[in-house]
């Protein structure tokens, strides 16, 4: 499989923690700690799996999250990304999708200096996620 091939592909997790902490005088905002455990297939049609911590909302902005992810390969080859976006639409109180960027930030094995960056969309319904993602 060629590098670029770990560019692409798509992701299904559930998320296994999940904390709200309330902001200080900003009655009924939050920021919302979530950790997560899935799958990634790529467009080549090899699997790996990632985990991945992040946090929603900012004070400025509830919509926004940031966070990390680790993708291992089989083989042992780790990949370490970060990802910044908003939620878009919130389509129920357990229904909710956005859009964010991802960004390789390092990598061992097959991901050794690999570097890319693209858009993502995801959804979640409950604890269940699904994204698409490209270069």
């Amino acid at each position: 499989m060629a590098k670029h091939d770990f560019l692409k592909g798509s992701k299904a997790s559930r998320i296994i923690w999940h904390q709200a902490q309330g902001i200080a005088g900003q009655p009924g905002r939050s920021l919302d700690a979530a950790l997560f455990s899935g799958q990634v297939a790529f467009a080549s049609g090899e699997r790996g799996t990632y985990i991945g911590c992040e946090i929603v909302g900012t004070i400025e902005d509830p919509g926004a999250f940031s966070g990390n992810a680790i993708i291992l390969l089989a083989d042992g080859s780790v990949s370490t990304q970060t990802f910044v976006g908003r939620s878009e639409t919130a389509n129920g109180p357990d229904r909710f999708a956005g859009t964010g960027t991802w960004r390789m930030e390092s990598g061992t094995g097959r991901f050794a200096g690999l570097q890319g960056s693209g858009p993502f969309r995801w959804s979640m319904i409950g604890d269940d996620y699904e994204e698409e993602f490209s270069d």
